[in-house]
């Protein structure tokens, strides 16, 4: 396979890979502690509580403090395939693939385009074509995959104020590579692959641009949470899912498991843990000692995310309820 039908398959497949870890496509109803509060359809969602309904391009965002769904934004004149938001709730990374109908059309661009703007602005502070993997490295800043012509794979980290270039790292990939923020200053670029088969990533320091360690595995994926010092990571045995949690700071291993990390979720400070099986919702503390959060009925459970470090979103097939974990 051409180098080029390797890049137009990675941008139509990145999300279907990610599904559930990032993505989860067409929600039917959303509860809130036993309360209905959204039956939209179809609507996308993404980490971190937000949703995208396509039919009336209205991004909206889980706000605790009314316990619903409140709009945020409008996207007139775009319609994206990711949605993520800054820590400061201030700014929006929208993420198109060339085509975001979904035909292949004979325009050629290779890859994402990139636009990031405020969220109650239309106008955009940043605008990129050829890109993959975007994310908000913290509330100033954005880092993503430059695969134009002339950015030949590296890293970008770019002001969102001034729009510029701060840096540029090479990793010495050919290919597009997936990108998980862990904070500020580091981050975990790893292969992107559309098959099963052998990844291999790189824990990158941007301080320094220098690699400070490797992961590998068949079929690895990861999920993180910016700012924690805890991060999950997921192979294929022969026996089936492996599933660790580990502090990535240190390498030391907090939790196995042989469920999809997408069924995994943590506090910042990893003092609780929620996992997943079937239809019930385990939680877990500092002891190790497990109980059960929540006994659902309905579908299998195939995403959990915890919003503002508090509110636990439970994801089944055509079902998704938030729970307070306070109570």
């Amino acid at each position: 396979m051409t180098r080029k039908k390797i890049i137009i398959l990675a941008v139509i497949l990145l999300v279907a890979t990610t599904a559930s870890i990032v993505y989860l496509k067409i929600q039917k109803k959303t509860t809130i502690n036993n309360s209905q509060i959204q039956t939209d359809n179809p609507i996308s969602s993404f980490r971190n509580g937000l949703n995208y309904n396509s039919s009336t391009r209205e991004i909206t965002k889980f706000n605790p403090a009314t316990q619903s769904y409140d709009t945020i934004a409008k996207t007139k004149d775009i319609n994206p395939s990711y949605v993520e938001i800054s820590p400061d709730g201030k700014n929006l990374i929208l993420s198109t693939n060339p085509n975001s109908d979904g035909e292949i059309l004979s325009v050629d661009p290779d890859f994402a385009n990139l636009t990031v703007r405020p969220v109650n602005d239309e106008r955009a502070s940043i605008v990129a074509e050829s890109i993959f993997s975007p994310h908000f490295l913290d509330k100033k800043n954005i880092i993503y995959q430059d695969l134009s012509a002339s950015g030949e794979g590296d890293l970008v980290v770019r002001s969102i104020e001034s729009g510029k270039a701060l840096k540029n790292i090479a990793i010495g990939e050919d290919g597009p590579s997936d990108i998980h923020v862990l904070d500020a200053s580091h981050i975990i670029a790893s292969q992107y692959s559309s098959d099963i088969g052998d990844i291999n990533a790189k824990f990158v320091d941007l301080s320094s641009g220098e690699y400070s360690g490797y992961l590998s595995g068949k079929g690895l994926i990861f999920k993180t949470l910016s700012g924690s010092p805890y991060l999950a990571y997921q192979t294929l045995e022969a026996s089936g899912i492996s599933s660790n949690l580990i502090n990535w700071k240190t390498k030391q291993s907090l939790k196995t498991s042989t469920e999809p990390i997408g069924n995994l979720t943590w506090s910042q400070d990893g003092s609780q843990i929620f996992s997943a099986k079937d239809t019930t919702v385990l939680q877990e503390g500092t002891d190790g000692q497990r109980s059960t959060f929540k006994q659902l009925t309905g579908e299998k459970i195939i995403s959990l995310d915890l919003l503002e470090n508090r509110w636990l979103s439970v994801t089944s097939i055509g079902d998704n309820q938030i729970f307070d974990t306070n109570i």
